[in-house]
């Protein structure tokens, strides 16, 4: 089982409707965000949808998420701007055909 596994684990149903996986380097910042919404008084709202989308992670959800939760949900997305979407060290955005972030381990194509 992966980060996003486990992850998936602690929202409504086992997950998003969509299982459109994020690069694994995302997994502890997923893993983070999924434990917060699930620890909030309300829960995590279901969501039909986690994945990568113009070098950022995006969430939906299927209703509306309440400020809190959405606050969560934002402050994920802003980490993962910064965050290398293989290996989850510190990174930058790169146009490799589509947008990613990437560390600088991983901005060469041969260690992809």
């Amino acid at each position: 089982m992966t980060k996003l596994d486990d992850a998936y684990a602690l929202l409504p149903g086992g997950g998003p409707l969509i299982k459109d996986y994020p690069g694994e380097g995302w997994g502890d910042l997923v893993y983070e965000m999924c434990e917060k919404l699930a620890a909030l008084p309300g829960g995590a709202p279901k969501m039909s949808q986690i994945k990568s989308k113009f070098g950022e992670l995006r969430v939906y959800t299927c209703t509306a998420p309440t400020a809190e939760q959405g606050e969560i949900i934002a402050e994920a997305i802003e980490k993962s701007k910064a965050t290398c979407e293989i290996c989850g060290k510190p990174g930058t955005m790169k146009a490799t055909g589509w947008m990613i972030v990437l560390c600088d381990f991983h901005m060469d194509p041969k260690n992809r």
